[in-house]
C-alpha cells in the first residue's frame, strides 16, 4: 500500500455579499463604511485542507470615489500565502441608465513553504540551500485592476486581483461576474441569479451558478453549484450596522475526500448613511447602486 495526497481548492462563496475581495472596483461602492471579517472553517483538517481568513475595509470618500484595503492569509497544504493591498475606485455615469466603475489596487503577496508541515526522506539534507533559501519564500509587489459595467439591473464585472506580480510577466488570472436583479412586491423581494467565472493561469478554470433571494433588505438565502462538483447553501442577515453571513459547501463526486465540506462565515460592521436608510445589500448591485437624479 502507499499514500496518495491531493490538494483541494479554497471554496469561497460569500463573495456575493462581499465582492470587494474579488474585484477592486467594488471598493467603496456602496456609500458607507464597511469593515468585514471573513473565514473558512473545517471540522477536521487531518488532510491539511486549505483554509483562509481575511479582513477588508472600504468606504466612499465622495459620490464617485471610494477607497479600501484588503488583508488575506491562506494555508494551502505545506504552503502559506499572505496578501495585503490598498485600492480605490472611480465611477462614471454614462447616462441615466448606465455607469462604469474602474478599480486599481497595489500591495504585496508572499508565498512561503512551511518547513514544519512536512517530512522528507532521512537521507535528504535539511540544510540544503534549495530548502532553506528563499526559493519557496518570496515577497513580491502585486497590482490588481477591475471594471464594472451596469445598465439598469444588469451588472457585469471583470477583475484580476493579481494582474501583475513583481518579477513576472502580465498575469493571466481573471474573473468575470455577471448578475441580474429582479425586484418584486415593491422591492420587498429581490432575486439575484448570477454567474461567476474564474480563469486561472494554470489552465484550471472554475465557474459558479448562484441564486440568491433577499427579503425586505434584511434576510437573504443563497444556493449555488460550482464546477468542481460542489454545491453551496447559505443565509445571512443585514442591517444598517452589520452583516452576518454563513455558507456551507457540500462536496460531491469522486474527489469529495480532498474537496471536503467546509463552513464559511462573514461578520461585517458598517456605518449607516446620512438619511438613516439602509442600502440594498446581499447581492451584486448593492456595491454599485446607480443613482438616477
Amino acid at each position: 500500500t502507499w499514500s496518495v495526497y491531493g490538494q483541494s481548492i479554497i471554496n469561497k462563496n460569500l463573495y456575493t455579499t462581499n465582492p470587494a475581495q474579488i474585484n477592486p472596483a467594488y471598493m467603496g461602492n456602496q456609500g458607507r463604511l464597511f469593515l468585514g471579517f471573513q473565514s473558512s472553517l473545517i471540522g477536521s483538517n487531518k488532510l491539511d485542507l486549505p483554509t483562509y481568513s481575511s479582513i477588508n475595509a472600504h468606504s466612499s470618500l465622495f459620490e464617485n470615489f471610494g477607497m479600501g484595503a484588503n488583508f488575506l492569509s491562506e494555508s494551502q497544504g505545506a504552503f502559506s500565502l499572505t496578501m495585503a493591498d490598498v485600492g480605490s475606485s472611480y465611477k462614471v455615469f454614462l447616462d441615466k441608465t448606465q455607469s462604469l466603475r474602474f478599480g486599481l489596487s497595489v500591495g504585496f503577496i508572499r508565498r512561503a513553504l512551511n518547513l514544519s508541515s512536512y517530512t522528507t526522506n532521512p537521507f535528504v539534507d535539511q540544510n540544503d540551500p534549495f530548502l532553506q533559501g528563499d526559493f519557496y519564500d518570496q515577497t513580491r509587489l502585486k497590482i490588481g485592476a477591475g471594471i464594472i459595467y451596469q445598465i439598469m439591473d444588469l451588472e457585469i464585472a471583470i477583475g484580476s486581483p493579481y494582474l501583475f506580480k513583481g518579477g513576472e510577466s502580465l498575469n493571466k488570472e481573471a474573473n468575470v461576474l455577471l448578475g441580474y436583479t429582479w425586484s418584486m412586491n415593491n422591492g420587498k423581494l429581490k432575486v439575484n441569479p448570477s454567474f461567476f467565472y474564474q480563469y486561472k493561469s494554470e489552465d484550471f478554470n472554475l465557474y459558479d451558478f448562484n441564486l440568491k433571494g433577499i427579503f425586505s433588505e434584511v434576510l437573504w438565502l443563497q444556493a449555488g453549484y460550482r464546477s468542481n462538483q460542489s454545491i453551496n447553501l447559505g443565509f445571512g442577515l443585514s442591517d444598517r450596522f452589520f452583516d452576518i453571513g454563513y455558507n456551507f459547501n457540500l462536496a460531491l463526486g469522486d474527489l469529495k475526500v480532498i474537496n471536503a465540506n467546509n463552513h464559511e462565515i462573514l461578520l461585517a460592521f458598517t456605518i449607516k448613511n446620512k438619511n438613516n436608510k439602509p442600502y440594498s445589500r446581499g447581492g451584486y448591485r448593492p456595491y454599485n447602486q446607480l443613482r438616477i437624479k
